[in-house]
């Protein structure tokens, strides 16, 4: 995996209640997409599984979240990537 190709962005943010997380993959493997707070507690798994490679994107809905900043992180078995998320309600 090359790490330049390695990103994760999300689509708003702040965001109120849904955003879309979009990223690319430099080849197929297993993925785990998942939400922490700030004190990194996992709050949910956003996705785990096998993707193939190229461009991806998950929406995801803060319904059951309260206000405040959060990270996503995007693991492969070689790689992980972590985004600030802000949810404003």
């Amino acid at each position: 995996l090359f790490p330049s190709a390695f990103r994760l962005s999300c689509y708003p943010n702040p965001f109120n209640a849904t955003t879309t997380f979009s990223f690319t993959l430099p080849q197929a493997g297993d993925v785990k997409l998942r939400l922490f707070d700030l004190l990194g507690r996992e709050v949910d798994e956003i996705y785990a599984g096998r993707m193939a490679a190229g461009a991806r994107s998950i929406r995801y809905s803060s319904e059951h979240l309260s206000s405040g900043l959060y990270f996503a992180r995007l693991e492969t078995p070689s790689l992980s990537v972590t985004q600030k998320l802000v949810i404003l309600k």
